[in-house]
């Protein structure tokens, strides 16, 4: 009998609980599988399905500070930030807890002016808590791929880091000597236009 993983659950054709037994059949090999199913699920501590499950709700939370649904105010951007949060620009530039919440708070006063499509979203398990979430902006003109570190912490979920880092056709890429350079947006100063 061979080990068994939760990757391997989506892909059978037939599962069948026995009392504490699972009995299950592989599809590529034909071969049965029976295990303990409450020892197996004792012993998980992290999952496919935890990260699908996490993922899923991540994915609603992107990008960041764009779903006004989270919160709009102080309070809010403070709760949902760590205190040692900063982000990356496109520019290479560092933004700072503060800076970045002061730049939301005057972003807030006018109506959300973007509604950008995210795409092919993966995450990652760093440490307990701790996810690494990747995924592509489609914005007008640019695509970026983001990259946000999320921590769970008393039931709520925390932004540590962002970084927005511009690539394709629209990030003004150009090849010399056989070696891509990506000059940063003329407007790199501007925080906004920055991420």
């Amino acid at each position: 009998m061979r080990a068994a993983s939760l990757r391997d659950l989506r892909c059978w054709s037939e599962l069948t609980l026995l009392s504490r037994r699972a009995v299950a059949i592989a599809p590529r090999e034909n071969e049965v599988i029976s295990f303990d199913i409450r020892a197996y699920l004792d012993n998980l501590t992290m999952s496919d399905l935890d990260l699908e499950t996490i993922l899923g709700e991540l994915r609603q939370r992107e990008p960041i500070f764009h779903r006004r649904a989270f919160g709009t105010s102080r309070d809010d951007l403070e709760a949902m930030t760590a205190e040692d949060f900063f982000e990356i620009g496109a520019s290479g530039r560092i933004y700072h807890r503060d800076f970045v919440i002061a730049n939301l708070l005057e972003r807030y006063q006018q109506p959300e002016r973007h509604d950008w499509t995210c795409r092919d979203f993966s995450i990652r398990r760093l440490a307990e808590n701790l996810y690494l979430m990747n995924y592509t902006l489609d914005e007008p003109g640019r695509t970026t791929l983001r990259t946000t570190i999320w921590q769970s912490s008393g039931g709520s979920w925390k932004i540590v880091f962002h970084q927005g880092t511009i690539a394709g056709r629209a990030a003004n890429v150009k090849i010399a000597r056989g070696v891509e350079l990506t000059q940063p947006p003329p407007n790199a100063i501007d925080h906004q236009n920055d991420r």
